[in-house]
């Protein structure tokens, strides 16, 4: 755990006032913007450093560099205490930077207990008192059968958020489960960007198309009720919510972007996930633009077919310079058994991380 606690270089404090009025003139001066983003959390409640860290994230294509926040993911619960070193503690070794965000994904693989997410929430805590962030996902086993995340077996959405069906105390149980590991976090003063259910309007997960492929609203009103418990009955003051989804592709297996979109006043920040190996890609940037958010790239990494360790790590800062500098952070997926995914095990890690654009974990100064 030593690693984590380097020394910090911190730039000057913006004022908090500065930083709500950045955005406003970003759409000004920068000739790729197209809209003025939101950064008035939706959570009423939220605390003021998720308000500072939102403002932030907000203001930051405003700049002409130290721009677009590194992350990377570190597997799933408490997977972190062998993924932190290899993906974290090896590219700080191997490039003498630390990414600006680390990350986990709170079930995928299994259901963790609480003992084992605070194992993973002390990593967690322990980076974000070093000077750096955190993003965690949900990707939720099937509640109807406990097969995994791509068991598309029983669903129906709809009784997820009615109190009147038989499955509805189970995934409160559920909910309560992840809502007990984020208390946790906010208890220690972590902001944690928050990304539940991720990719739904692809088909392979239970909650996405596969579920209710013509109709978006029994997802939505699934995201709308765990954002109304996790803010009003658990107090999660510390939560920014991301939507996150993949670019509309095929019918077939996709929808646009906006179909299970739960609302401006539930989104915080807009994500999208992208894994090429020649060039990035988000076929619909328009789409996102139009949602009005400070845009993510929340999921990265090279193609599925091409996870050799080969891949460019620079190819994601030039896609965001080129194409599309309103992105704000990316998170680099982890690796799996002979799949090689993170910035540490492919090329140019230091390229990417000491690129001027970049912003890593002792630059960041959105306090």
């Amino acid at each position: 755990m030593s690693k984590m606690h380097d020394i910090r270089i911190m730039k000057p404090f913006y004022p908090v006032l500065l930083l709500l009025l950045l955005p406003m003139g970003c759409a000004k001066r920068q000739s790729h913007s197209v809209h003025e983003v939101s950064i008035s959390p939706v959570n009423s409640r939220a605390g003021t450093d998720a308000r500072r860290l939102l403002a932030y994230l907000a203001a930051l294509p405003a700049g002409d560099s130290n721009r677009v926040i590194s992350g990377q993911n570190c597997c799933h619960g408490n997977e972190i205490m062998r993924c932190y070193e290899a993906h974290v503690a090896d590219l700080y070794e191997a490039t003498g930077h630390w990414p600006g965000m680390i990350g986990v994904d709170y079930e995928y693989t299994r259901r963790f207990s609480p003992e084992q997410l605070s194992e993973c929430n002390r990593h967690l805590i322990d980076y974000w008192e070093a000077g750096g962030l955190v993003t965690i996902n949900w990707a939720p086993h099937n509640p109807w059968t406990d097969g995994g995340t791509r068991d598309l077996n029983s669903v129906n959405m709809r009784e997820l958020s009615d109190p009147r069906s038989a499955i509805f105390p189970k995934w409160r149980r559920e909910l309560d489960r992840i809502a007990g590991g984020l208390q946790e976090l906010r208890d220690a003063g972590v902001v944690v960007l928050w990304r539940p259910m991720q990719e739904m309007n692809g088909n392979w997960f239970w909650w996405g198309l596969s579920g209710h492929p013509d109709d978006g609203e029994p997802f939505k009103e699934v995201y709308r009720d765990m954002f109304r418990y996790f803010s009003e009955q658990k107090g999660l003051n510390n939560l920014l919510w991301v939507y996150s989804t993949v670019s509309f592709g095929d019918s077939a297996y996709t929808r646009p972007v906006d179909f299970y979109y739960p609302g401006d006043e539930y989104v915080d920040i807009i994500g999208t996930n992208v894994y090429e190996s020649d060039d990035f890609v988000i076929r619909d940037i328009g789409a996102y633009r139009r949602f009005g958010k400070p845009l993510a790239l929340t999921e990265c990494g090279p193609h599925h077919d091409r996870m050799d360790g080969s891949f460019d790590n620079t190819l994601v800062i030039r896609a965001i310079r080129e194409k599309y500098p309103e992105i704000v952070y990316w998170t680099t997926w982890h690796d799996w058994p002979e799949h090689y995914v993170a910035m540490a095990s492919n090329r140019n890690a230091a390229g990417l991380l000491s690129d001027p654009w970049v912003l890593n974990r002792g630059e960041l100064d959105w306090r």
